[in-house]
């Protein structure tokens, strides 16, 4: 879960700065709780112990999450036409 949190922010590193961008107030108190293990992390592999992280909630970023099946195909529709063609062709329906 907190992969996936870190995967679907938005990052940006101003200077020793790491400003993240979450799409709830949950996936920033979820980033929170992690931070100084993520922290650490950076400090070790970067050698650079001036790091910090500010966490930002912009709900722009949830919108673009898929959830329903209806979503997710009409994504995939987007990204190629001819999965309405295949779907009619075989009688699919979306549950």
């Amino acid at each position: 879960m907190q992969a996936s949190i870190l995967q679907i922010a938005n990052k940006q590193l101003e200077g020793t700065v790491l400003h993240l961008e979450v799409g709830t107030q949950t996936a920033k108190t979820d980033v929170i709780e992690m931070e100084p293990k993520l922290l650490a992390y950076l400090h070790k592999q970067l050698r650079n112990y001036d790091l910090k992280i500010e966490i930002q909630v912009n709900e722009e970023i949830s919108k673009r999450i898929l959830v329903t099946p209806e979503e997710k195909y009409n994504r995939l529709l987007q990204l190629n036409p001819l999965l309405q063609d295949f779907r009619n062709a075989f009688s699919l329906a979306i549950s």
